[in-house]
Formats: structure tokens, sequence, C-alpha cells
């Protein structure tokens, strides 16, 4: 039996209902748009045609398997991963009968009207073209008795100000013994100059400087985990990001890290101070596809 995500939880809570009935074998497929993938996750390097980047199959069949073992368990399932530059409908298919799958299980969002016209759907398109049983799950919102999410990973970002560090305390104090800490910081990336530039400017960096940069916030994160972390059995790692866009790098962060929750500070600005001086922590929301703890000023 093959699953396609998505809306994927909709089709795996099903199957965890089937197989009180009797026993399954379970592949649960995901199929991905490579360039899309490797922008979400920040991956650097050149995009092969036929395949992820292993970095990039590597973390998506990490968060795979996680979504689908807290559903189903392991026994009896295999996740896969696969690109496709094509319709990823078509692509499922391939893989369901390469699985020698008695039965496809795919879940939809019902979009009607006009919006049916801009997005294509997945799962008409497999029920239109397999040439096996199909099985539509229409998407069921969670329950209200649905079980509290458990926090295992944060990512918090600091900028080494005041406001900046508090968020660190508080990231710690989320997560439950055996949580992992992703402490990071974002500086701008080394460039080398144009043939405009001159060499004796005295405010050009080298690479040296640069990395003598990196290494001191290095060091700064280090010194900023709480002495109490490591009793409370939280581990830490500790990361300086380099990129332009400080919202978008941390969000790539997060998503390479798997985590749960992104805990920043913000000043709290709002009409024109805001319009002017912008907020890293505005643009982390508004982009973020992750839960986002953001951390207000003690000081008014």
């Amino acid at each position: 039996m093959a699953v396609s995500p998505p809306p994927s939880r909709s089709a795996l809570e099903y199957l965890k209902e089937l197989r009180q009935i009797g026993p399954l074998e379970i592949v649960v497929a995901q199929v991905d748009w490579p360039p899309a993938e490797k922008h979400r996750l920040g991956i650097p390097g050149a995009q092969p045609l036929e395949a992820n980047q292993a970095e990039v199959q590597r973390l998506l069949e990490r968060d795979l398997r996680e979504r689908v073992t807290a559903l189903l368990g392991t026994k009896n399932v295999r996740v896969l991963v696969e690109p496709s530059w094509g319709r990823p409908d078509l692509r499922l298919i391939e893989l369901a009968e390469r699985e020698k799958a008695d039965l496809i299980v795919t879940g939809t969002h019902q979009r009607q009207g006009v919006e049916r016209l801009w997005h294509a759907s997945t799962s008409r398109g497999i029920l239109l073209q397999a040439p096996l049983n199909v099985l539509v799950v229409p998407h069921r919102p969670p329950a209200a008795t649905s079980a509290l999410p458990t926090l295992r990973r944060i990512l918090v970002s600091t900028d080494f100000s005041t406001l900046g560090n508090e968020a660190i305390p508080l990231a710690y104090a989320t997560l439950p013994t055996g949580g992992l800490v992703k402490l990071v910081t974002v500086i701008l990336p080394w460039e080398v100059p144009g043939p405009l530039v001159p060499h004796y400017q005295s405010q050009r960096q080298t690479r040296k400087k640069h990395e003598q940069q990196a290494a001191e916030s290095l060091k700064q994160l280090r010194a900023l985990i709480p002495a109490e972390a490591e009793a409370r059995g939280i581990a830490t790692e500790a990361e300086v990001i380099e990129g332009h866009k400080v919202a978008e790098v941390l969000g790539q962060a997060a998503e390479r890290f798997g985590a749960d929750l992104i805990c920043l500070a913000s000043h709290g600005r709002s009409g024109i101070a805001r319009a002017f001086l912008g907020s890293v922590a505005q643009e982390v929301l508004s982009q973020s596809l992750r839960p986002v703890l953001v951390v207000r000023s003690k000081i008014r």
C-alpha cells in the first residue's frame, strides 16, 4: 500500500484505523521539486539533474520519517523521497507500480471553484490516471482533544545585543529533558571584491578578518549557553550562519535543523517605527513555515 502526501496527515490517520482490521505493508512516498527544496533548506552547490543533493535528500527523509513514525510507528512501514521535475501525481503512480502496491491512499484539500483552477490537484490526477485502486481521504481538521505537541528542537537566534540574548534562556526553559537547542547568529558572507574596489580601502574586509569574525561569533555563542543546560539534559549546537537576508537564512536554518520552534527577540515596534526600521522578527513571522516564539523587550 502506498501513501502520497500532502495533505498526508489525514491519509496516515486513516491508515492507522485501517490497520486495526488487518496487517498492512505501508510505503509512504513523497515527491519533491528539487529547486524548491534546495532553496527552502538553503543548501549551496550545484543541483543534479536526476536526484536531490545528498544533504537535501537526507533532510527530507529525516522529516518524513519523523512525521510517519509519530503516527504509524516503524513496523512494516518504509518511507521514500524522490525528486520530480514533472507532475507529482504521475511520479507517485510510477512509485506505486514499482513497489507493486495494491492501493494508493492519498489526501485531498477538496478545493472548490476558482481555487481549483489555480491549484492543480495531485489527488485528482492520481484518481484519473492510476491503473490500480485509489483511496482518497478528505482533509480532516485536528480533533479538539488532540495531544499537546512535544518540543524537541528549538532554534534560537541572537545578534548579541542585550535584547537578542534575552531569547536564549527562554528557549532552554521551554524544552524538556533530552531536548536540543540550535543557537545561531547571522553575519554577512565574505565576498571577493570586484576590480573596481580599491585594495587599499580601509573598510575592506579580508578573508582572514572574516574568518576571525566568524570564530569570535562562535565563541560568543558558546559563552551564552546557560550553565544549567547540561544539568537539565539539554544539548546545544552553536552555529554562525552567513547571509544577506537575516530572516530568510534563519528560516532555512530552522528547516535544516528540523526545529519545532523558532525563538527570537523583538523590540515590539509598531506603526511608523516598524516601517522605517523594519523588524527581523516580523519578517521571520511572515516567512517561516514553523512556529515562532517572539520575546518582547522588558524595557519600555
